[in-house]
């Protein structure tokens, strides 16, 4: 589950990752993500599905299908992914623009996904999420250059630096730029 924004030593899978970080990767790729994914896709969605999607797409240079689940929030008629910029790189598929399928609730969207990656253009987008839930406060606070416990304009611009928005919208629909 690309839950990298929650703790990560998500991609230190170099030569210089610990053996129990390495493990802990492993277990996630291997037995969290299948079950979770499971789960999601049973008639039990419905314990998961508030938050948590779905992404399938075919690598866009490998062709290899990928499916993944996710943390997702809503914008409007869009699904958003927020991620670590640094610690996943299926993110770098949608750069500009590209088609995928979203299982959300139990029902698979055909979606296209688009990165966001300029931080000026994410700070607008984490202040929402961080005015949504004290989830995406714990998650988002390891990005953030904090000095208190007020979300400043600063803080939320260092985790914007380290992150990246992927949004989703149906197909066929005019893939407007968000507000953000």
């Amino acid at each position: 589950m690309d839950l990298a924004v929650v703790s990560n030593p998500h991609m230190a899978t170099g030569h210089d990752a610990s053996v129990p970080v390495r493990l802990a990767i492993e277990l996630e790729k291997r037995v969290v993500n299948p079950l979770v994914e499971r789960l999601l896709r049973s008639r039990f969605h419905w314990l998961l599905s508030r938050h948590l999607a779905v992404l399938s797409y075919d690598g866009r240079i490998s062709g290899t299908r990928v499916t993944t689940p996710l943390l997702y929030e809503r914008d409007g008629e869009a699904f958003v992914v927020t991620t670590g910029r640094d610690e996943v790189t299926w993110w770098k598929n949608f750069r500009e623009g590209y088609p995928a399928t979203l299982r959300i609730a139990g029902e698979p969207i055909a979606v296209t996904g688009r990165a966001i990656t300029d931080p000026d253009r994410l700070v607008p987008w984490l202040a929402e999420l961080v005015d949504r839930s004290r989830l995406w406060r714990f998650l988002l606070r390891r990005y953030a250059d904090r000095t208190g416990t007020e979300w400043s304009e600063r803080a939320l611009t260092a985790a914007a630096e380290n992150l990246v928005a992927v949004r989703f919208r149906r197909r066929g629909a005019t893939h407007e730029d968000a507000s953000w």
